[in-house]
């Protein structure tokens, strides 16, 4: 399928709702929209958080404060399944449709988690109008310009347990003339990725990004910022957007030191009511030029159909129109009698009666070669 879309919900969102004592933290940085939450009492075994959404897949961004703390999840009317790992969690594909998802943690002891966002994976049924739409550095959606540019695989153990790159991965470059596109339909659109001063201290690089091809904007990241080596970083964000669709253009045009540039993710407010309204994306063209390219197969393919179809009738029609003639003209010269017909001309006063006129073997009805069934898939 062309890449999926899905939305974003911060650990603070109205919609997450908490069933223990928990404490809200924010920070600089490092955390989707620089907020976290953690637990506040040891209630929250029984049940930390959940949250209800239309989609097909969920995944929580969740870190534990010690590797091998017990947290465990459940699905709708399940039962609570223990889990393994940094206190991450995926679904995997689910049926689309309405679902909640809850998680609960062993908390106290001075075991603090960390719960930093839901990402939800969209389905035809979700309400999308005013959701923070995440579109992965990884995504085809996005359109790298330029020679420099290099993929990265990074965990949240390159971090710590409790944050990292979203996906996991992300696009790197420090050569001058590298760009990006990405098409939109929005109101607002934000850039975000790695804050790497602490890997070059004495370098920097700057970028300009215009919506729309209109007025640009420079920004310049490096050493010289109040930030160190850390994950989701905002790097540029465009507010005030008419709710129609744009595109966003980021260029390179300095580099100090081979200062490096990591883009992890998109986000943008949605303004449309479902996936399929979709506009001015790589996801929805893809969805649209392929239903385009599945109605104009199926026409022409159920076109061929019903001319070989009539092709059939017509033939058989006048096939047996053809033997009705021929069995009617036989019936005829049987019952001939030329003594009781004055018109016919009788040369010799034997008369021989003609044999009936075989109408012959009825014809091999053509074969109609249908076209094959086409599987259709996500």
């Amino acid at each position: 399928m062309s890449d999926s879309v899905s939305y974003i919900v911060d650990d603070q969102d109205a919609d997450i709702e908490y069933l223990c004592d928990v404490t809200h933290q924010e920070v600089i940085q490092s955390y989707y929209n620089n907020t976290w939450t953690t637990t506040a009492s040891s209630d929250c075994q029984a049940g930390w958080f959940k949250y209800t959404f239309t989609g097909s897949r969920v995944r929580v961004r969740a870190g534990l404060a010690r590797w091998g703390q017990n947290y465990r999840v459940k699905l709708d009317d399940g039962e609570y399944k223990i889990q393994t790992g940094q206190g991450e969690y995926d679904s995997g594909v689910l049926t689309p449709g309405e679902h909640t998802i809850s998680y609960a943690v062993n908390s106290g002891n001075n075991l603090y988690p960390a719960f930093d966002f839901i990402a939800v994976t969209a389905s035809e049924d979700t309400k999308m109008r005013g959701r923070t739409v995440i579109t992965d550095d990884a995504s085809g959606d996005v359109k790298y310009r330029g020679n420099g540019w290099s993929m990265s695989n990074l965990t949240v153990a390159t971090f710590d347990y409790a944050t990292g790159p979203y996906q996991e991965s992300s696009h790197w470059t420090s050569t001058v003339g590298d760009s990006l596109e990405f098409a939109f339909t929005g109101d607002s659109v934000a850039l975000y990725g790695i804050n790497a001063a602490a890997m070059q201290p004495l370098g920097n690089i700057t970028i300009e990004y215009a919506v729309d091809g209109g007025a640009a904007h420079t920004h310049r990241i490096g050493s010289d910022s109040t930030h160190t080596t850390i994950p989701m970083a905002q790097l540029l964000q465009v507010n005030g957007l008419s709710s129609t669709s744009h595109t966003l253009t980021m260029n390179v045009t300095d580099v100090v030191n081979a200062y490096p540039l990591a883009i992890d993710f998109i986000a943008y407010n949605a303004t449309y009511d479902s996936i399929s309204d979709m506009t001015g994306s790589a996801s929805s063209s893809g969805r649209k030029h392929s239903s385009h390219i599945g109605a104009i197969v199926g026409g022409v393919l159920g076109g061929l159909v019903f001319v070989a179809l009539a092709g059939l009738f017509l033939y058989v029609q006048n096939n047996r129109r053809r033997r009705r003639v021929q069995t009617r003209s036989s019936t005829i010269r049987q019952r001939f009698d030329p003594q009781l017909d004055a018109k016919v001309h009788v040369p010799t006063p034997s008369i021989t009666v003609p044999r009936p006129v075989s109408s012959g073997t009825s014809p091999t009805s053509p074969t109609m070669q249908y076209p094959p069934d086409r599987k259709t898939g996500f």
